[in-house]
């Protein structure tokens, strides 16, 4: 990375903080990353400082404001803020979904855990600016890949769906599956059909269910890559 990495530690217990706080030096300093780091004791602490934080540890059960809300307040402000959890609580898992948790733990945090959660992290960071270049009607255009939710091909049209709306392009969806191959961030999971992870707040046996904000969009599964969605999906949370 060519700039320091942005880190906030959130948790009303004191002890708990310090100790999360100095276990986030650690690892960064193992990697050899630049990186600032802020504590904060309190949810409000945390969403009113002015920093834009590339990354956020935070409690889940706290004094004062559910850590479930401070996450939807922050990725409201920057949907690329990645959110850790940590909880002593496991069924917080399908709330976590919905804020986007990009890590879900236990605690306390495991270290070799959060050292290989950083390295995704930073991996993410640094393909933030990786795009594809589509054509649309006479033009080209370049779409940031963190900006796809999903591509579909219905009726012989593929669509790119972003925060922004739907894109209708002339190339193939096969072409763009082929630009997005290398980008573990996508999963085809169904002939015309292809999720951005970084999006999915939910999914079932038929469909995948993918969030911007207040809008929901239902991408459909098929049975058969059902289990290997949901390998893929996991390992990508990077609860394995």
């Amino acid at each position: 990375m060519d700039k320091a990495l942005k880190v906030g530690v959130c948790d009303d217990e004191k002890h708990v903080l310090e100790e999360n706080v100095k276990m986030v030096e650690e690892v960064l300093k193992e990697k050899g990353t630049d990186f600032v780091i802020k504590a904060f004791e309190s949810p409000e602490e945390l969403l009113s400082s002015q920093i834009q934080f590339d990354i956020v540890i935070l409690d889940i059960e706290m004094n004062g404001a559910s850590g479930i809300e401070v996450a939807k307040k922050l990725r409201t402000n920057d949907e690329n803020c990645m959110v850790f959890f940590v909880t002593n609580h496991e069924n917080y898992l399908d709330t976590a979904f919905d804020a986007h948790a990009f890590r879900f733990w236990l605690k306390p945090i495991d270290k070799a855990r959060l050292s290989k959660a950083f390295d995704s992290a930073i991996a993410r960071l640094e393909k933030r600016e990786n795009f594809i270049v589509v054509t649309r009607g006479t033009s080209k255009i370049k779409i940031m890949q963190k900006s796809i939710v999903y591509v579909s091909s219905v009726m012989k049209k593929t669509i790119i769906v972003t925060p922004k709306g739907e894109i209708e392009v002339s190339d193939k969806f096969s072409d763009i599956m082929k630009k997005l191959s290398i980008n573990s961030d996508f999963f085809e999971t169904h002939r015309g059909y292809c999720v951005n992870f970084a999006y999915v707040t939910d999914y079932d046996k038929t469909k995948v269910f993918c969030s911007v904000k207040d809008k929901k969009h239902e991408v459909y599964l098929s049975r058969r890559k059902y289990s290997i969605f949901c390998k893929s999906f996991i390992e990508w949370m990077g609860k394995e």
